[in-house]
């Protein structure tokens, strides 16, 4: 039985109201999906920082499930979350989620969920795969069935939201490992201000964070996504932002005003400069994080820890090129029979994990260069673009690397 994802309540029929629901979404293609504001995209001529950026940008899709759990179902609730958890961090280990963790709020109103599960996706296609029930099932001691019996009456299902990423900063990479508090801002844009609300955003409010994350120890990142879809009770707004802390954190050294003020210095912008409230409405919440997949098996994570070093391929007319990889950054090298170094060039580098594949993305200023790959058995698997609908070429054609330096 392949549907340990059932639990949150979607039959089929209703999955397969979602995917129409998100189908438009899903067609547009993730690039054109950042339209609003977004850098997404392979532009000639593209600045280096441009490109940089993008390569820290993976297309991620959320779903928050808000549930509501009774006083005295609370240790039941918690116990059974603690064994789904080791299946959602088999599907990391899978690359079939890129993360999962459960929410608790602070102080919730009467009626409010006060729990809420969140798990993130490297496309519409694999979360559409987990809701619909389409995964290979994960084994778990006591079998699926009995804990989804268990699971059952522990809680109640309040709503369910579909987001994408717009953008997200961090201080470092996989810098959420210290994350244990999450504030959410809800936001509703005002008649005939959607697009104004979400480039200032991404043009004032982003760029400040970013100086932010330097300032106060304890912020560790910021994240713009727009919903997708929505369904249950509440809900009604078109954006959230999140800021991801760390409260074991030192203290900052300025207060809170004259760390924006230099944030804003640092970024070239003034938040102060944007009248939000006549742009958007919002409500926010605060919530402790209780349970996570963790680092260990983030499986972007893993594609980097497996990448990083120096790595060669012999040229089949003789000669070799070299490879060296650094977290977001490829260096290429290319020499003729004799040793001799024709070129070098570096670019950054994006990794992606999705639809059951590896991918990775050399931005190149003139262009995007893209390719599946695999790592096996110490080797680097790379596919040519001849297997690519539109590219010439032997589409059963690989450059194969061997690591020569693990950093």
């Amino acid at each position: 039985m392949k549907r340990d994802s059932q639990r949150i309540g979607l039959d089929v029929a209703a999955a397969i109201a979602v995917m129409v629901c998100l189908a438009p979404f899903m067609m547009m293609g993730q690039a054109s999906q950042l339209q609003i504001g977004g850098n997404g995209g392979n532009a000639r001529g593209e600045t280096w920082d441009s490109r940089a950026e993008r390569a820290r940008q993976l297309p991620v899709f959320v779903r928050h499930d808000h549930k509501r759990v009774a006083k005295d179902q609370e240790e039941a609730y918690l116990a059974v979350e603690s064994e789904w958890l080791k299946i959602h961090r088999e599907r990391c280990r899978r690359g079939e989620m890129l993360f999962w963790g459960l929410m608790k709020a602070d102080d919730p109103n009467e009626g409010e969920s006060n729990y809420v599960t969140v798990q993130g996706f490297g496309s519409l296609d694999d979360l559409m795969r987990w809701a619909s029930g389409q995964l290979e099932p994960v084994s778990v001691e006591g079998g699926i069935a009995s804990l989804m019996e268990r699971t059952t009456g522990t809680h109640q299902n309040v709503r369910s939201e579909t987001y994408q990423v717009l953008a997200s900063e961090w201080g470092r990479p996989h810098e959420g490992n210290s994350v244990d508090s999450i504030s959410i801002g809800y936001m509703t844009p005002r008649t005939g201000k959607r697009r104004e609300y979400a480039e200032s955003e991404l043009k004032v409010a982003r760029p400040v964070w970013r100086e932010m994350i330097g300032l106060e120890p304890a912020l560790k990142g910021w994240s713009l996504q727009r919903v997708l879809m929505s369904e249950g009770q509440g809900g009604g707004h078109e954006f959230i932002t999140i800021h991801f802390r760390d409260r074991h954190a030192p203290k900052p050294e300025l207060n809170q005003m004259k760390r924006f003020r230099a944030a804003s210095k640092q970024a070239g912008v003034g938040m102060g400069s944007v009248k939000w409230g006549q742009l958007r409405r919002m409500a926010g919440r605060s919530f402790r994080l209780v349970l996570k997949t963790g680092e260990a098996v983030d499986p972007v994570k893993r594609e980097w820890d497996k990448l990083v070093g120096v790595w060669k391929a012999e040229n089949p007319g003789g000669g070799y090129r070299i490879k060296r990889i650094a977290p977001f950054e490829e260096t290429l090298e290319i020499y003729n029979r004799d040793g001799e170094r024709l070129s070098k060039a570096t670019f950054p580098m994006k990794v992606e994990v999705h639809g059951g594949m590896n991918h990775f993305y050399s931005l190149h200023p003139q262009g995007d260069y893209y390719s599946v790959y695999k790592i096996h058995e110490g080797k680097w698997y790379e596919q040519l673009r001849g297997i690519q609908r539109n590219q010439g070429g032997r589409p059963n054609g690989f450059i194969v690397y061997e690591r020569i330096e693990k950093d």
